[in-house]
């Protein structure tokens, strides 16, 4: 049913931003109140309340209330119901010349295994609300960008119409203004239906029912400024073949496939002594065997892609902020020269956008590398609550 809701949701906001992008070719002149509408398209959220959530509220939230982990919470009481049962008959199964210790040994790697599934899938839901929290903050920082450069781009407007009255501007510089604080609204609108589908996917992994309400990250997101902090919990001095040690280590795919191997093991002691044909035992061990070897080799491979992947991320930081300071200098020497009579009108413009732009690719790369940061705790096995949030440096 809410994936059902989603997708038509999804065509809803697809079919909004095709409505006000035609809207916008046909007339970049639109008066204030025609254009109120259009905006107005896009303020669906209804009668649901904005709520404040950090990020140790979303993680919590969705690992109590996700699905898939409560499936793999009642597989751990039926494993324990039956490991229980094998204990309470043990005195009968030794007259039914069946080994009673290796039975019970059994039942004991078959629940664990089962909490090792568990913990995989916690982690997965982890990574997955942690990522999805992140890219929350992105589209509100993309949002509150184009809301801050819409009001320079209608002031610039204002003050070209004003100077043009005196005789100090030109219609053809007021013609550019206006095309240009109309694609400033247009982005405006996309930055607002990007925000509007980050905060539907995020509800939906933490189970709000109202998938409707607006999610406001706390405090990042509870003032003006969007603040992001870049996360230091990976140090920068890790060497590969420790992090694969680590990881083949504490992995939960791993220690899931070495219990049912285990399990199978103990079954199979188990039935020899009722004369029951092992093959099918053999069989089975042979595969989950070559099931492990494939997930350890699988693991090594994206732990290695996710070293580099941080790598290049912590470095894009840097280039993305001296092109941002960069861009900062370039609009304000823009306006100077152009009071100075060196400068078109077409030049702060451009400056401008391309601040926007930089803006948003700094503020993008730091979340990416944040994302990258755990996404190697996923990768190392390691991924938590207190990791994700503390930003303390892990060990390895």
């Amino acid at each position: 049913m809410k994936k059902s809701f989603i997708k038509c949701f999804l065509a809803v906001l697809a079919l909004i931003l095709l409505t006000s992008h035609n809207l916008f070719a046909q007339d970049n002149n639109k008066t204030d109140s025609e254009q109120g509408k259009i905006q107005g398209l896009i303020k669906y959220q209804g009668d649901s309340k904005p709520i404040n959530l950090t990020m140790e509220e979303a993680l919590k939230r969705s690992l109590d209330n996700n699905l898939n982990i409560k499936i793999k919470k009642e597989q751990i009481k039926e494993k324990q119901l039956k490991l229980d049962d094998v204990q309470k008959s043990r005195f009968f199964l030794f007259f039914k010349f069946v080994n009673p210790i290796a039975l019970e040994n059994s039942a004991k790697y078959s629940l664990q295994s089962s909490q090792y599934q568990m913990d995989a899938t916690s982690n997965t839901v982890l990574l997955e609300v942690a990522s999805k929290y992140y890219n929350l903050l992105n589209t509100i920082m993309a949002k509150k960008i184009a809301d801050e450069f819409l009001k320079q781009g209608e002031l610039s407007l204002n003050e070209n119409i004003e100077l043009l009255n005196t005789g100090h501007s030109t219609k053809f510089d007021v013609s550019q203004t206006e095309v240009f604080v109309a694609g400033l609204k247009q982005k405006e609108l996309e930055a607002e239906i990007a925000y509007m589908v980050s905060s539907v996917e995020l509800a939906q992994k933490i189970n709000i029912k109202d998938l409707t309400t607006k999610i406001i990250p706390f405090p990042e997101a509870n003032s003006d400024e969007v603040k992001i902090k870049t996360l230091n919990i990976i140090p920068d001095n890790v060497l590969l073949n420790d992090c694969i040690n680590k990881a083949l280590e504490s992995r939960p795919e791993i220690k899931d496939y070495e219990y049912q191997i285990k399990s199978l093991e103990e079954m199979k002691k188990a039935s020899k002594m009722d004369n029951i044909k092992v093959d099918t035992f053999d069989a089975q061990i042979n595969q989950l065997k070559n099931m492990l070897e494939l997930t350890q080799n699988n693991i090594k491979t994206s732990l290695t892609q996710s070293l580099l992947s941080l790598i290049g991320a912590k470095n894009q930081i840097e280039v993305a902020n001296q092109k941002y300071q960069l861009s900062i200098k370039a609009l304000n020497q823009a306006k100077i020269t152009k009071e100075e009579g060196f400068n078109t009108n077409k030049n702060v413009l451009d400056a401008q956008v391309e601040l926007a732009l930089s803006k948003n690719k700094y503020i993008e790369s730091v979340i990416a590398y944040n994302i990258a940061q755990i996404n190697f705790l996923y990768q190392l096995g390691i991924i938590n609550i207190n990791n994700i949030i503390s930003n303390k440096l892990i060990e390895i």
